[in-house]
C-alpha cells in the first residue's frame, strides 16, 4: 500500500509540474485562448507518453550486441546474480514506462476536463 501511495504522490507532483510548465509555455507564447491551452496540454501529455515508450525501446541496441551481453555476464558473478540483475533492469524500464504513461494520460485527461468544463 505504501508503494502505491508513493507512486501516486510522485505522479501527482510530476503532473502538476508538467501542467505548470505547459501553462508557462502557453503564456509566454501568447496563446490566451482555451483551445490553445488545451492543445499545449495534450501535446505535452503525448510527448511524455512517447518518452515512456522510448524508455523501453532505447535499450534494444544493448540487447542485440553480443559484446555488451558477454561483458555483463562475464566475471565472477554467477548466473543467478546475472539473471536477477537483468530482471531488475527490465522491471525498472517497464515501471518507468508505466510511470510516464500514467503521467501523460493524466495530463491529457486534465486537458479534456478543462475543455469540457470551460468550453
Amino acid at each position: 500500500m505504501k508503494f502505491f501511495l508513493n507512486f501516486l504522490k510522485a505522479v501527482l507532483i510530476r503532473v502538476l509540474i508538467f501542467i505548470a510548465i505547459a501553462s508557462a509555455v502557453a503564456w509566454f507564447a501568447g496563446w490566451r485562448e482555451l483551445i490553445q491551452y488545451v492543445n499545449v496540454l495534450t501535446t505535452v501529455g503525448g510527448l511524455i507518453i512517447l518518452f515512456g515508450v522510448v524508455s523501453i525501446l532505447g535499450d534494444w541496441k544493448g540487447r542485440a550486441n553480443f559484446g555488451y551481453l558477454y561483458g555483463r555476464s562475464a566475471g565472477k558473478k554467477d548466473t543467478l546474480t546475472y539473471a536477477n540483475n537483468e530482471i531488475n533492469d527490465t522491471l525498472a524500464k517497464y515501471f518507468a514506462f508505466i510511470h510516464y504513461v500514467v503521467i501523460g494520460l493524466s495530463i491529457i485527461a486534465f486537458s479534456i476536463i478543462i475543455d469540457k468544463i470551460f468550453n
